[in-house]
C-alpha cells in the first residue's frame, strides 16, 4: 500500500467488554466487524456524514468460527505480487485471499471467491424455483385426477413444463460444474 494511503483497518481495545460484545454479535449471527461498521454508519448517517455499504465490507465465508490474528511480514515485491493475485483470483482483500489459500492447504476443502459464491447462491435460487415448479405440477395432476379432467391437455402442459425444468436443471449443473472446476484449477495451479 502506498505511503499515506489508509487501509480502512481499525483496531479497538475493548478490554473487559470484549467477551460480552462477542456474545452479543454471535446472538445476532453477525461478525464483530460487520456490526461495528453498521453502528458506525448509523452514527454517521444520523449526522448526514456517511452510510454503510455492504459491498465495502469484507466478504465473510464462515462467520461462526472464532478467529486468531496471524501477522505476516513479507518483502514489498512479494506483497505487491500477492495483491495482484488477490485481484486476479477475485477476492476482495489480501486478507481474504490469504485465509482462503491457507484454508485450502490446511483442510483441502474448496474456498470460493465472491463471484463463485454469488454464482452458487444464484444457482441455488434457481433450484428452489425448479422445486416449486415441480411441486405445482404435482398439485395440478392431483387436482386433475380428482376432477376427472381431460388428462391429455394436462399431459401436454406437463410435458412442456418438464422440458423447461430439464433445461433449467441442465444449466444449473453446468454452472455448478464450471464454478467448482475453476475453483479446483485455482488451488491446484
Amino acid at each position: 500500500m502506498p505511503a499515506g494511503q489508509s487501509s480502512g483497518h481499525m483496531t479497538i481495545r475493548a478490554g473487559s467488554l470484549k467477551a460480552t460484545w462477542l456474545a452479543h454479535c454471535r446472538a445476532r449471527k453477525t461478525s464483530s466487524a460487520n456490526l461495528l461498521r453498521k453502528l458506525m454508519s448509523a452514527e454517521l448517517s444520523a449526522n448526514g456524514e456517511g452510510h454503510f455499504n455492504e459491498n465495502d465490507s469484507d466478504f465473510v465465508i464462515n462467520d461462526s468460527k472464532e478467529i486468531r490474528r496471524l501477522e505476516l511480514q513479507v518483502p514489498l515485491d512479494i506483497c505487491d505480487a500477492l495483491n495482484e493475485l488477490t485481484a486476479k483470483e477475485g477476492f476482495p482483500t489480501l486478507n481474504r485471499y490469504a485465509v482462503a489459500l491457507l484454508a485450502v492447504k490446511a483442510t483441502g476443502s474448496p474456498q470460493l471467491n465472491l463471484e463463485e459464491f454469488k454464482a452458487l447462491v444464484s444457482s441455488n435460487r434457481q433450484m428452489m424455483a425448479i422445486g416449486r415448479n415441480l411441486n405445482q405440477l404435482v398439485i395440478d395432476v392431483k387436482t386433475a385426477n380428482a376432477a376427472n379432467s381431460d388428462l391429455s391437455v394436462i399431459g401436454n402442459f406437463r410435458f412442456g413444463v418438464l422440458e423447461q425444468l430439464r433445461e433449467q436443471i441442465s444449466r444449473h449443473t453446468t454452472l455448478v460444474r464450471q464454478v467448482l472446476a475453476a475453483n479446483i484449477t485455482r488451488w491446484n495451479a
